[in-house]
C-alpha cells in the first residue's frame, strides 16, 4: 500500500507472518509494523531482510528471524529506524541466525528497544562509515 509517497506495510492484531525475503531497494521510503518477517536457509548467510541504496525505512514492532541466514542487512547509502523489533534467529542450536543485523557502507540504523537473539557469529556487526 502507498501512501504519499511511502510504503506502508501493516500487519493485524498481533503478527502476520511472512515466510519470505524482503528487498527494498534504492529510493525506496516506507514502514513496517506488526510483521513476523521469517526466512529459512540451512546452509547460506541471504538476509531475510535487505535494505539498500538510498532508501529510508522504518519498522516497529516486528519480528525479523531467519534460520541461517542473517536477519536484516543495511547497506550502501540506507537508512533504517528499527523500533520495539525482535532481530535474529530462530532459537538455538539449528535454529540460530549467522548474524542478526549487518550495517555496512554509509548505512545508518537506529535501533530502539529491540532484541537481538539467537545469533550463531555475531549479533550486530557495522562495517566501513556506517
Amino acid at each position: 500500500l502507498k501512501q504519499g509517497g511511502e510504503m506502508v506495510v501493516s500487519g493485524g492484531a498481533g503478527h502476520v507472518r511472512v515466510w519470505a525475503q524482503w528487498e527494498f531497494g534504492a529510493l525506496t521510503r516506507g514502514s513496517m509494523s506488526g510483521i513476523a518477517a521469517l526466512y529459512q536457509t540451512r546452509s547460506s548467510v541471504k538476509p531475510t531482510m535487505l535494505i539498500y541504496g538510498d532508501s529510508n525505512w522504518r519498522l516497529s514492532r516486528c519480528e525479523v528471524r531467519t534460520r541461517g541466514g542473517t536477519g536484516i542487512v543495511v547497506g550502501n547509502n540506507a537508512w533504517v529506524h528499527i523500533y520495539r523489533c525482535g532481530i535474529g534467529g530462530c532459537g538455538k542450536k539449528q535454529y540460530k541466525a549467522t548474524n542478526c543485523l549487518s550495517v555496512h557502507g554509509n548505512a545508518r540504523a537506529r535501533v530502539e528497544g529491540t532484541t537481538v537473539s539467537y545469533a550463531a557469529h555475531g549479533g550486530a556487526r557495522f562495517y566501513g562509515s556506517s
